[in-house]
C-alpha cells in the first residue's frame, strides 16, 4: 500500500516538474483557443488603462516605440518576488528603450505597498526608475479579463510597434544575457 502511494506521488512530482519545465517559455500561438482570444503571436497588444501607483493614469499604448516588458505578478507570489529585482535590473540595462510595466494582483494593497516598500529599501534608485512603472489591477479586469493570466508570474514581450511576440509563464532570468540579445533584437540592435 505504501509502495503504490509513493509511486503515485512520483508520478504526480514528476508531471508538476514537466509542466514546470515545458511551459516556461510559450510562444503566443495563432488561436489555439488555451489563451484569451486576444492573445496571439503577431497581433497588436490590447490597449488598456491603468493607474500607477503613484496616481498617475496611463495606456499601454503610451509606450509605443518601446519594448514593453508586461509583468504580472503578486506579492504574495514567491516566484514573483524572486525575479523582480532581475526584471528591474533588465529594465535598467535598456532605460531609454524598454518600459517595464509591473501589473499587481495583489487583493490586498497595503501587502503591494509593503512588498514594494521593501523593494525600493534594497533596489534603490533602480526600484523607481522613469521606466518602471507599477500598477494595481485590483478587480482583475487586465490580468484575467482581458489577458487571461491565471498563473503568476506571467509576462508577455511586446515589441516597439506595439505587437505581443512572446508569453513567459513564471521565472526566468530576466537580466542574463540571452535575454537582453531578445530584448536587443526586438529593437532592431545588438545588446
Amino acid at each position: 500500500m505504501k509502495t503504490n502511494a509513493l509511486i503515485i506521488l512520483a508520478l504526480i512530482a514528476l508531471t508538476a516538474a514537466y509542466t514546470l519545465v515545458t511551459n516556461r517559455h510559450v510562444l503566443l500561438a495563432p488561436d489555439t483557443g488555451n489563451a484569451a482570444p486576444l492573445i496571439r503571436a503577431g497581433q497588436p497588444a490590447p490597449d488598456f488603462t491603468f493607474t500607477d501607483v503613484n496616481g498617475t493614469v496611463g495606456t499601454l499604448a503610451g509606450f509605443k516605440g518601446k519594448v514593453v516588458i508586461l509583468n504580472f505578478w503578486a506579492s504574495w507570489c514567491p516566484p514573483c518576488i524572486a525575479e523582480f529585482p532581475a526584471l528591474l535590473s533588465l529594465a535598467a540595462a535598456f532605460p531609454d528603450q524598454v518600459v517595464l510595466l509591473a501589473v499587481s494582483s495583489d487583493h490586498d494593497k497595503v501587502m503591494m505597498d509593503r512588498f514594494l516598500s521593501t523593494l525600493k529599501q534594497k533596489g534603490g534608485a533602480r526600484a523607481t526608475a522613469p521606466n518602471i512603472v507599477i500598477s494595481w489591477d485590483q478587480t482583475q479586469s487586465i490580468t484575467q479579463g482581458l489577458f487571461g493570466t491565471t498563473r503568476l508570474p506571467e509576462t508577455i514581450l511586446i515589441s516597439p510597434d506595439g505587437v505581443m511576440r512572446e508569453k513567459i509563464a513564471g521565472a526566468v532570468e530576466w537580466d542574463g544575457p540571452a535575454m537582453k540579445e531578445k530584448i536587443a533584437g526586438f529593437m532592431g540592435k545588438t545588446p
